[in-house]
């Protein structure tokens, strides 16, 4: 089978765990982005360095499902760059990060999804 088939075949089997009332994933909750670049890292290879930070939703585009990404909190920086591998203070620790969640759900759920993130919002603010 010709490698455009087979994948073919995966996006429609894909397609199908999302389709509204047949047992499948009504919603998804992913990271919005797998880490932090910084500019410099980015210049040096942006395309490398884009393709990863969309390794938890470059897929909802060929399903073709609905998304919307939520702030969720904050970290220390240093827990990014490994200076410090215990919890941090924010006494001691003054640069923070932003994490972020997408919600993904099936093509035309957007209220649903547009909804549960209000939900997830109100519940982290």
């Amino acid at each position: 089978m010709s490698p455009k088939l087979t994948s073919s075949r995966y996006t429609r089997q894909a397609e199908k765990m999302f389709l509204p009332n047949a047992g499948g994933i009504s919603v998804l909750l992913v990271p919005t982005a797998p880490t932090h670049y910084t500019i410099s890292e980015v210049q040096a290879d942006p395309i490398a360095k884009n393709s990863a930070l969309g390794h938890f939703a470059h897929f909802a585009n060929v399903v073709d499902l609905c998304a919307v990404a939520l702030p969720a909190s904050t970290y220390p920086a240093t827990e990014l760059s490994g200076q410090n591998p215990e919890p941090a203070t924010d006494e001691g620790n003054k640069a923070r990060l932003p994490f972020g969640v997408t919600l993904l759900g099936p093509r035309f759920a957007d209220n649903v999804v547009l909804d549960l993130g209000q939900r997830f919002l109100k519940a982290v603010n």
